[in-house]
């Protein structure tokens, strides 16, 4: 392994690790770099926050195939999000489009003005940034959250989206491992008996990563994690680490993931 290619949403990307002292903090932290420092392997992370399945699927594949001198040398790890996140081209303004029905319909689309560029990759060092609602079909969405949203066609669609990757990465013998980072309405869908003969569970996580942090906090500390609103983040009912910065994984649980992905690739290809 030469190259740990990692794509994915705010989990992948590092959203809330912070310092005021060091404006790296963010990609010195995240397990991507964790990963690739401790193991010697050069770090390709093109996640951004709020990203969709579409997207993480779209820009896999794009590095994918403008990258194939690289691939036999190459570790990719998804982490894929939430299903009701998706990403449309609007060919009138020439841009991808963010749109997340899970968040309030006022402010629920991005574009390249907030984090992406015309080709809809994240700018480095700023993220998808927040849904702003800059998106000029912003009202046509607004619509369709209101009147036709249908959660379970839009976990159908991720679905299909794991289940192309899968076997691009197959057909091209690239070395590959999948998981969910926080929500698991997808992953139940994949591992509903009609579907689960489609997929290759030795390479894809069957717990969230957020479900694998809470596991661990109670292992480690014999606390159990209950969400607390008025902070907006998990609590550590004993005190001590809890796991998150708000919502996201802290420094530690992103060394430990770091530890356990290099296992998965230790099981599965050495």
């Amino acid at each position: 392994m030469k190259y740990l290619y990692a794509n994915g949403c705010s989990f992948v990307y590092g959203d809330e690790l912070s310092n005021e002292n060091d404006g790296n903090w963010l990609e010195k932290k995240r397990w991507s770099r964790i990963f690739s420092d401790k193991y010697g392997v050069e770090e390709i992370n093109e996640s951004c926050n709020g990203s969709s399945n579409n997207r993480i699927y779209r820009t896999t594949k794009d590095w994918i195939l403008n990258n194939e001198d690289k691939l036999k040398d190459t570790f990719v790890v998804l982490g894929w999000s939430q299903a009701i996140r998706t990403e449309r081209f609007n060919d009138m303004a020439a841009m991808h489009e963010a749109i997340n029905f899970g968040v309030d319909p006022d402010s629920m689309c991005a574009s390249e003005n907030n984090g992406m560029d015309a080709t809809g990759h994240c700018i480095p060092g700023k993220g998808h940034g927040p849904f702003l609602g800059v998106s000029p079909s912003r009202k046509f969405w607004h619509e369709y959250n209101k009147y036709y949203l249908n959660e379970s066609w839009f976990t159908e669609e991720s679905a299909l989206r794991v289940f192309g990757m899968q076997e691009l990465l197959n057909k091209l013998n690239v070395k590959y491992y999948f998981y969910f980072s926080m929500e698991t309405m997808v992953l139940h869908y994949l591992q509903q008996p009609k579907n689960k003969k489609l997929y290759d569970f030795k390479k894809i996580y069957k717990l969230s990563q957020e479900e694998w942090i809470t596991n661990e906090v109670k292992k480690q500390t014999g606390g159990i994690l209950e969400w607390d609103s008025k902070v907006n983040t998990f609590k550590n009912s004993k005190g001590g680490w809890s796991g998150f910065n708000g919502s996201h994984p802290d420094e530690k649980s992103h060394e430990l993931w770091a530890d356990f992905l290099y296992k998965q690739y230790k099981r599965l290809y050495k």
